[in-house]
């Protein structure tokens, strides 16, 4: 045997994982991936512990894991559980998500008129109907234009 071989065969000799053993861990992981494929949406359930009840399951299986192989595996599984986790929170979080810039400029748009001014009372009317109050503006205390300045 060429001497690249006799090294590869004691570091996997060293583990003290056999083969079968390996196979074992693989087919768990394998197992536990198709598992967490078809009880998908009870881990996007926020009601059910269902996430948490994977997560330690997958780490059960990982404290065997000594090998590159089934460390994939495993790092697959956690991608699929953590999908599935994000879309939980993202049930949890319902509030509207808004771009600051897109606001402002689409204001500065509908709202100003020939001059270059603003013109509150069109922006107190189109608020006014959504709101059914007057608009306060004590937050607006700076330009709405901002000058971008270029580098040298």
């Amino acid at each position: 045997m060429p001497k690249k071989n006799k090294e590869k065969m004691k570091v996997m000799s060293d583990s003290g994982q056999t083969e079968d053993e390996r196979r074992v861990i693989r087919r768990r992981q394998r197992s536990l991936a198709k598992d967490i494929q078809e009880t998908g949406a009870d881990i996007e359930d926020v009601t059910k512990k269902t996430f948490s009840e994977k997560v330690a399951k997958n780490n059960e299986i990982y404290k065997d894991v000594n090998y590159a192989r089934e460390a994939a595996l495993d790092a697959e599984n956690l991608v699929m559980i953590s999908e599935r986790f994000s879309k939980q929170a993202n049930k949890l979080v319902s509030a509207v998500r808004y771009d600051t810039d897109k606001v402002i400029r689409q204001l500065v748009k509908r709202s100003s008129f020939e001059g270059g001014g603003f013109d509150w009372e069109k922006l107190g009317k189109a608020v006014g109907r959504c709101l059914n109050m007057v608009p306060f503006t004590q937050f607006m205390n700076g330009p709405l234009r901002k000058e971008v300045k270029e580098r040298k």
